[in-house]
């Protein structure tokens, strides 16, 4: 709206109160003039901000677009508080010349902005603490493998010792030291079932996952190994306790 439709509009709005103008001082009718004038300039600003900053169809792409360029990685790793102090100020300074609605649209797009960094954060914590745990869960499986490969080699050894089990009258010093190599074994085997007994509390309590099953189906193989080891061992010791006396 240009200054001479403006004092055209205030000519009119004059011719108005004419009629009251011989009743009223002079003072009063250069009051509401001026008062008029100033109504009228005071509209014709703010529709023109309105029309120049109202929403188009892209502006929501427009405004992500500008925060990105203005916006460096460091600053996305920081707080949300950080960010939101800094959007606020940043909004402040606009808040005079921007309308209601796109206030409220930066203020939604702000508050987007820090859900998402913190679901970010969180996730990155979840995957963080997982990746520890499975680390943590690997290493005991391994070192509970290796406690049963030095079983097994044992056992083997003293398979060779008793191949000839059937003739007993034979090879009485190679049953006393298989004997020898089973008490040896006791203390092995015991720290072992006592650490797979404790992983076996453990899985029952923990959530069902890969990583969960693989290590399930590891104790549960560990355990059948100790089980005919233990079997293996009792049958041997009761042989090796009569030749004992038959010795």
């Amino acid at each position: 709206m240009s200054v001479t439709s403006e004092v055209r509009a205030v000519q009119v709005t004059i011719s108005k109160v004419d009629v009251a103008r011989t009743q009223a001082p002079m003072y009063v009718q250069c009051a509401v003039v001026l008062l008029l004038i100033t109504v009228h300039l005071t509209i014709s600003t703010v529709s023109a901000q309105n029309a120049e900053l109202v929403f188009k169809p892209n502006e929501m792409k427009r405004f992500y677009s500008w925060e990105e360029t203005k916006r460096t990685p460091e600053e996305d790793q920081l707080p949300s508080e950080y960010v939101k102090r800094k959007f606020y100020a940043w909004a402040g300074k606009r808040a005079n010349r921007i309308p209601y609605d796109k206030r409220k649209f930066y203020h939604w797009a702000a508050e987007s902005r820090m859900r998402t960094a913190e679901e970010v954060v969180e996730n990155a914590e979840e995957n963080s603490l997982l990746d520890e745990a499975i680390a943590f869960e690997s290493a005991q499986v391994k070192r509970l493998e290796e406690k049963l490969s030095a079983l097994k080699e044992e056992f083997h050894r003293l398979e060779h010792i008793t191949a000839n089990m059937k003739n007993v009258a034979e090879s009485p010093k190679n049953m006393l030291e298989a004997v020898r190599i089973m008490e040896k074994q006791i203390s092995l085997q015991n720290d072992l079932l006592r650490k797979l007994e404790e992983e076996r509390s453990v899985t029952e309590t923990v959530n069902a996952s890969e990583g969960i099953v693989e290590r399930s189906n590891c104790v549960a193989m560990l355990t059948s190994h100790l089980e005919a080891l233990r079997i293996e061992r009792r049958a041997k010791n009761i042989v090796a306790l009569h030749l004992r006396n038959f010795s």
